[in-house]
């Protein structure tokens, strides 16, 4: 408000000021007419001895003029309108343009403060229904955002593979899904147990136990967040170890856990 009052005063003064260089300029032109009455009625019309005199000369030159000139004047003003009205019209559009980002970015920088951020953390290795040729793994799954996450989904494989991978190898697709669909609210830890859908062999059990082959668990999480925007995140990690029979049996022993190179992001 205070800087729309500064440039209409400025304008104002500005205004004012043209036509007192108008009236200045008028005080100082010779008459139009030749003889003394014609500069004695020159001189008393073109009274400049004060600044409000020169002043209103300028008045009446400018009136003068614009009456003299009428149509004119009346069609340059509505050219000026007319360019004014489309760089109004261009500022206009640039202005809401510039608005609707400013908009989008406000409520995307929101939603990232906000919004849920799921992670999958390894931590237990158990066994499923006591058969320890059945292996599973125990996760944690926790909210790190401030807002919950919703219907929640894993498409995942648990396979046993080489170790080392082969540098050319292609991991087949996810084939196991576990639909958990429940809410997660922010700082909350839940559980996720995923599990080989085969019997290992004998043969597999002791290339575990001398480090040749791991378990690999990779696989994608989807979820909801209170945007009600699809999020993901994307896990893959390795476990194995020579405590493998000791573990499944619950007498102790640790795994050698491994994240996997890639497919470790989230969005």
């Amino acid at each position: 408000m205070l800087r729309a009052l500064v440039i209409f005063l400025l304008f104002v003064l500005a205004l004012a000021g043209a036509v007192w260089l108008i009236g200045e300029s008028s005080c100082h032109q010779p008459p139009k007419e030749q003889g003394e009455s014609a500069q004695a009625e020159q001189s008393k019309k073109y009274d400049c001895s004060t600044t409000y005199a020169t002043f209103k000369v300028g008045l009446f030159e400018t009136w003068s003029f614009v009456h003299e000139h009428h149509d004119e004047v009346i069609a340059v003003g509505t050219v000026f309108i007319a360019i004014f009205t489309i760089i109004l019209g261009i500022f206009t559009v640039s202005l809401a343009g510039s608005t609707q980002e400013l908009v989008r970015e406000t409520r995307e920088t929101g939603e990232r403060q906000l919004r849920a951020y799921i992670s999958l953390i390894p931590r237990d290795i158990i066994n499923w229904t006591n058969l320890p040729q059945r292996v599973g793994v125990k996760m944690d799954l926790k909210n790190h955002g401030r807002t919950p996450g919703f219907e929640i989904l894993y498409n995942f494989s648990m396979l046993v593979l080489d170790r080392p991978l082969p540098a050319v190898f292609v991991w087949p697709p996810t084939d196991l899904h576990y639909d958990q669909n429940n809410t997660v609210f922010p700082d909350e830890v839940l559980f996720v147990r995923f599990f080989l859908n085969r019997d290992l062999t004998g043969a597999e059990r002791s290339a575990i136990e001398a480090g040749t082959k791991r378990f690999h668990v990779r696989g994608i999480m989807h979820y909801r967040d209170a945007f009600r925007e699809p999020r993901t995140t994307k896990f893959s990690f390795s476990f194995g170890g020579p405590d493998f029979a000791r573990v499944m049996q619950g007498q102790g022993g640790q795994w050698n856990w491994e994240h996997g190179p890639t497919h470790n992001d989230a969005t």
